[in-house]
């Protein structure tokens, strides 16, 4: 079975967003608030089945789903596309799962499941690095997520 440098999972209880994070970028962010997420550790290389045994106490309270890093397309792609799949299988459709990367695509390619696989899985895709120097210091809230981001270059994208 294939495995993903999955560094923790943590569940936020204000808004019950389960956050998932793994290991590896190769965008390295000036200001990024994950380096220790940089690099992949051979001690974080985790089966699909063992994350999904982690976050399935998350089923009946999670209301979001939020796939982080590190960056996550820096992990096998038909691995992290089975594990989204069986994300989706295990929680309610209602879940919204967002898929954060550093990347730039276009909505065209975040619709193009046969380059991207692991999109077809998801709600919405956060898209762009993050920028010191274009701070989202009024904290305006992107349409898409819902949530504000870090930095005003970046975007969600709906799936």
């Amino acid at each position: 079975m294939k495995r993903l440098h999955f560094y923790k999972h943590q569940f936020v209880t204000v808004d019950r967003t389960l956050e998932l994070y793994f290991q590896g970028c190769t965008i390295r962010c000036n200001g990024c608030q994950n380096r220790e997420l940089w690099e992949k550790d051979s001690s974080h290389l985790v089966e699909v089945e063992d994350i999904l045994d982690q976050i399935k106490d998350y089923v009946p309270i999670a209301r979001v789903i939020h796939i982080l890093g590190g960056e996550p397309m820096n992990q096998d792609y038909g691995t992290m596309t089975i594990l989204l799949q069986k994300i989706r299988k295990m929680f309610s459709a209602k879940v919204p799962i967002y898929f954060f990367t550093g990347y730039t695509f276009t909505d065209e390619e975040v619709h193009d499941f046969y380059r991207f696989p692991q999109f077809r899985y998801v709600d919405a895709v956060k898209v762009g690095n993050y920028k010191e120097d274009e701070l989202n210091i009024n904290k305006a809230i992107d349409p898409v997520l819902g949530i504000a981001l870090a930095s005003l270059n970046q975007k969600g994208l709906k799936v």
